[in-house]
C-alpha cells in the first residue's frame, strides 16, 4: 500500500507513524522518502480493521482509519528485482484461485504484452522483457475472462534507450570572449554513434545556481510530468539519483498519483458517442438550406455549385430537412461560385438560404469607424443563387 502525507500548501509532508490492527498489534512502519510519500506492506485478514497512527512534524499526532478490506478479490503487483525482467505477481483470494484472468501491458499507447494467464493458486507470478518497454510509465491491467477490469498498476520503466550524450572542450578555462569550440558526442542506448538536432545554453552557474533535482527537465516532463495528473514536486529528483531510495520513491509516486486518463468500463459507452463539434478538417464547406416558396423545407432537393476559376462541378441532394452541404473543397481567396437548386418535381421555384461563414475578428483598433465597414464588407457572401 502507499501513500501521501499533503500539507495545507498543497506539497508533501514529511510524516511517521504505524499501522495497527483491532487489536492494537503494530504491522507496519509509516515512513516518507520524498515529498510526503511512502509505501508498506500489509497483509489483511477478514473480519479485522486497520489504523495508520501518524506523527507530524510539529508533534501533534492523528489516527486515520483505513478503508475496510473486501473478502474476496485479486492483488496486482509489479516489481523490477532485476535489471532486464519486470516480475507481475497476481494474488487472489481462496475462492478466486484456478480462476482465468487476461494481462495486458501497455506503454506510449503501444501493446507490449497480452495473454489469458490460469491463476495456479493463492499467487501466480509471469516475468516480463524489460528490453520490450520503452522507458517511461507502463500500464498494466488485469482483467477476468469477461473482459471486465478488475485491477491496475503503472510502473516507471527506466531503460537502456536513453541518448548518451558527451561535450568536449579544448580548454578548461577561457579568457573572456574567447572563441570556444564544442566537441559534441551523441550514441543511442546501445553505445552506437547516433544523429540529431541538438541546441546548447550557456549560463553562468555562480551567478545562477542550479539544483537538477528540482529542475524540470525535457526528459522528466516528456515521459513523467505529461502523463500523469497533478503537480509533480521535483520531478527531475527521480532521474538524477541513481539509488535504490530514487528509484522506490519514483514507484510510490507511480502507487499514489497512478490514475489514469480513462476507465476501461467507459469505452464500449462512448465508442459510439458522436462528438458535440465535429473535428477541424481540412479545405472549406458551404453549406445552407433550400426551401419552396413558402419558406418550408424540400426534401431530396438537387442543389449544384459550380465556379469556372476554381474548376469546381459539384451537386449533392438535401436531406429531410432541406440541408445541404459541400465539404472539404480547397479553394483560393476571393472565388465567385454560383448555386443552383430544383426540387423533388424538377422545378425551379425554390429558396437558397447559406449559412452563415465566420466572423472575422479584427480587434479593438482605434479606427472603429473603419473597422466596421471592413467587417461588413468581408461577410459579404460572393455566391449567386438561381
Amino acid at each position: 500500500m502507499a501513500f501521501k502525507a499533503i500539507g495545507t500548501n498543497g506539497l508533501g509532508a514529511a510524516i511517521s507513524g504505524k499501522i495497527t490492527d483491532s487489536d492494537n498489534n503494530e504491522l507496519a512502519q509509516l515512513i516518507t522518502l520524498n515529498a510526503g510519500m511512502g509505501s508498506f506492506l500489509l497483509k489483511p485478514q477478514s473480519g479485522k480493521t486497520y489504523k495508520a497512527n501518524i506523527s507530524f512534524a510539529d508533534g501533534s499526532t492523528k489516527s486515520i482509519t483505513l478503508p475496510k478490506v473486501l473478502d474476496t478479490g485479486y492483488v496486482l503487483s509489479v516489481y523490477q528485482p532485476v535489471k532486464d525482467s519486470v516480475l507481475v505477481r497476481i494474488q487472489a483470494s481462496a475462492t478466486l484461485q484456478q480462476s482465468k484472468v487476461i494481462v495486458v501491458a501497455q506503454s506510449s499507447g503501444e501493446t507490449i504484452f497480452a495473454s489469458p494467464v490460469t491463476l495456479s493458486g493463492p499467487i501466480t507470478s509471469l516475468w516480463l522483457d524489460r528490453r520490450s518497454f520503452p522507458s517511461g510509465i507502463a500500464q498494466l491491467t488485469l482483467f477476468s475472462a469477461d473482459s471486465e477490469p478488475l485491477n491496475e498498476r503503472i510502473v516507471f520503466i527506466k531503460g537502456d534507450d536513453k541518448m548518451q550524450l558527451a561535450l568536449k572542450t579544448e580548454k578548461a578555462v577561457y579568457k573572456s570572449k574567447e572563441h570556444i569550440q564544442l566537441d559534441l558526442s551523441a550514441k543511442d542506448g546501445l553505445g552506437a554513434p547516433t544523429s540529431g538536432n541538438f541546441s546548447v545554453a550557456v549560463i553562468d552557474a555562480s551567478q545562477i545556481p542550479v539544483e537538477e533535482s528540482a529542475e524540470s527537465t525535457i526528459f522528466s516532463n516528456l515521459l513523467l510530468t505529461s502523463d500523469i495528473k497533478g503537480y509533480i514536486e521535483r520531478p527531475n529528483y527521480y532521474f538524477t539519483a541513481q539509488t535504490d531510495t530514487a528509484d522506490t520513491a519514483l514507484d510510490n509516486l507511480m502507487l499514489t498519483r497512478g490514475y489514469r486518463r480513462f476507465e476501461w468500463n467507459t469505452i464500449n459507452t462512448t465508442i459510439n458517442t458522436k462528438p458535440a463539434f465535429e473535428p477541424e478538417g481540412l479545405g472549406s464547406a458551404i453549406s445552407g438550406k433550400v426551401t419552396g416558396l413558402d419558406r418550408k423545407p424540400s426534401p431530396h432537393a438537387t442543389v449544384k455549385l459550380l465556379s469556372v476559376r476554381a474548376g469546381l462541378l459539384k451537386d449533392t441532394v438535401t436531406d429531410a430537412n432541406g440541408r445541404f452541404s459541400f465539404d472539404r473543397m480547397f479553394i483560393a481567396d476571393s472565388i465567385k461560385f454560383t448555386i443552383q437548386a430544383r426540387d423533388a418535381n424538377n422545378s425551379n421555384k425554390v429558396r437558397i438560404e447559406l449559412d452563415a461563414g465566420p466572423e472575422v475578428d479584427f480587434g479593438d483598433k482605434k479606427d472603429a469607424k473603419n473597422n466596421t465597414a471592413i467587417a461588413t464588407a468581408a461577410r459579404k457572401k460572393s455566391i449567386s443563387s438561381k
